[in-house]
């Protein structure tokens, strides 16, 4: 209300939105947590029992839609095959947080580091075929050069020979292209 131009009161109603603000910025740090997390989560609905939430590990992990995952159950979930790649996926996990928390000034220690992370990324390489050579993933045919191929699978091949074994690709000089799936 105004009086000869001054205001004599005010009304109104004012709400304390403090707590739900902190309370949205923790669930969306926690969203990002688990849809980025390399193992499987999935949240089910206490009374429906479907599935609520499914990252993309799990995602990736199955090879379904998310329509398809939100109408799984738990019961839906057996063990697989897939033991190991999970066990794997695990170890990696662990080793690329570890890693990313090295900060040195020592250009040799960043060149280990960032070393150990393209590993870790390999090994991540690895474990989707493993779980495409175990069939727990669908096969996305596409055009693949086979000497880039065998050029990448190359520190795999010699990590598991001995030191006594020499080991030489001999690449097509006009390269080779293939259908099939990349895993």
């Amino acid at each position: 209300m105004l009086d000869k131009g001054g205001v004599i009161g005010a009304q109104g109603v004012f709400r304390n939105i403090t707590d739900r603000i902190q309370n949205e910025a923790h669930s969306e740090e926690l969203t990002r947590i688990v849809e980025s997390s390399v193992n499987d989560i999935y949240v089910f609905d206490a009374e429906s029992k479907k599935g609520g939430v499914v990252n993309k590990a799990a995602r990736d992990n199955l090879g379904g839609h998310m329509g398809e995952l939100r109408d799984m159950t738990p019961a839906d979930l057996r063990p697989t095959d897939s033991g190991i790649a999970h066990d794997f996926n695990n170890m990696l996990q662990a080793i690329h947080l570890n890693v990313e928390e090295i900060v040195t000034d020592d250009s040799q220690q960043e060149t280990w580091r960032d070393g150990a992370l393209r590993a870790v990324g390999q090994g991540a390489q690895l474990r989707q075929r493993l779980l495409t050579f175990l069939r727990m993933q669908h096969l996305t045919p596409k055009v693949i050069d086979v000497n880039q191929s065998l050029r990448e699978f190359e520190f795999l091949f010699r990590l598991t020979l001995t030191k006594s074994t020499n080991l030489e690709l001999e690449l097509n000089a006009h390269g080779a292209m293939l259908e099939g799936d990349r895993h």
